[in-house]
């Protein structure tokens, strides 16, 4: 049935009783794989079981198809690349691409899951594309009422744009998680009886590794140990880790990319997991730990108070950002309980598909 312009199919009633007219054809970059991107592939994944057409723009030859909605990912990553001339090649490639796009009768959204790169490779051009990006975009996707905010403080002119507030989904049911912490700890031959803070994920500056070694390195007690397991940010990193951690027996290191039936080892394993960013506008590790019920240590930016009231008041912890202390640790600690599983009810993906949905509705009228 013809909806203003944009095929639609007939009202999909989700499992909140509410219904959603069904926009058939989206473009997304990216779509998401379970092994990499695993919400926003989950995300799409509800929305295609409720009628949606949704294609990977790595996938298809996009100027063959008509879409009514481009949803757009991490832009800031299309400045990234080894040289500046790289990144200027993909920048102006994908601003080509949407603006066809737009010319077609496409609507652009954009997910804002990072204002700015964590990179920041090429800032000068970073700047002067998201302004160009921008300025293409019809709506904005924010996380949180926070993060939208923050967006606005960088860029501006989003306050022209129409945006709604939509979660990051859950990690539950995505990664196995059958195995408990005896077990866990035993496999991965890390001591019983022990405490262990963990750190798990990209090991990068901007998650503040470095804040957290020198945290820790202050924590007298030898029972308690600190678990650092990923893939680190850059060899200058991995260097410093490791003179770290060789001059301290308690820093156990698992430097690697960790599969996902394996993740459940390293998140039941640690007592508490500790995530110091430096800067942060969302946190697909906080969610992580969530789902796995962990008590989360993160410092007090806006975004992450606005998870612990909405989402998990037992659960995250916070401390005064760029200040974190052993004090901090050992209170995250002392703190740990055999809490009930936060509720992340509003993180279903069945919700999170619907809501989407009528945003893009909303903008296609």
């Amino acid at each position: 049935m013809p909806y203003d312009g944009f095929l639609v199919s007939e009202h999909t009633e989700n499992k909140t009783g509410a219904e959603h007219k069904i926009i058939v054809k989206i473009l997304a970059i990216p779509k998401g794989e379970i092994d990499r991107n695993a919400c926003q592939f989950r995300l799409y994944e509800e929305m295609e079981k409720l009628g949606c057409q949704v294609d990977d723009f790595r996938l298809v030859e996009p100027f063959q198809e008509k879409y009514e909605i481009i949803h757009i990912h991490w832009p800031e990553l299309f400045t990234d690349g080894k040289t500046i001339f790289h990144a200027l090649k993909k920048s102006l490639k994908i601003l080509y691409l949407l603006g066809r796009l737009k010319n077609k009768g496409s609507r652009v959204v954009w997910t804002c899951h990072d204002v700015i790169s964590h990179k920041q490779r090429f800032p000068r051009l970073e700047k002067y594309f998201m302004r160009m990006f921008i300025h293409k975009t019809d709506g904005i996707i924010a996380p949180l009422k926070s993060a939208y905010t923050y967006a606005v403080s960088y860029f501006p002119q989003l306050l022209k744009k129409s945006h709604v507030v939509i979660p990051t989904g859950h990690y539950i049911g995505i990664y196995p998680n059958e195995t408990d912490q005896p077990e866990a700890r035993e496999r991965l031959k890390l001591p019983a009886g022990t405490r262990i803070i963990g750190f798990i994920g990209n090991i990068s500056e901007y998650k503040g590794i470095y804040e957290l070694l020198d945290a820790f390195s202050k924590i007298e007690d030898q029972n308690t140990l600190l678990l650092l397991a990923g893939i680190p940010n850059n060899k200058q990193i991995q260097q410093d880790v490791e003179k770290v951690a060789d001059k301290n027996q308690r820093i156990k290191v698992r430097w690697g990319l960790i599969p996902n039936n394996e993740l459940q080892l390293y998140l039941n394993t640690a007592d508490v997991i500790v995530l110091p960013f430096r800067k942060i506008n969302n946190s697909g590790s906080l969610y992580l730990a969530l789902s796995f019920n962990k008590h989360t240590l993160v410092p007090d930016f806006p975004q992450m108070l606005e998870v612990k009231k909405k989402y998990a008041p037992e659960h995250v912890h916070t401390y005064p950002k760029g200040k974190l202390s052993s004090t901090d640790l050992t209170k995250l600690l002392e703190n740990v309980k055999n809490d009930v599983q936060p509720d992340l009810a509003k993180m279903d993906y069945e919700v999170l598909a619907g809501e989407t949905i009528d945003f893009f509705n909303s903008l296609v009228k």
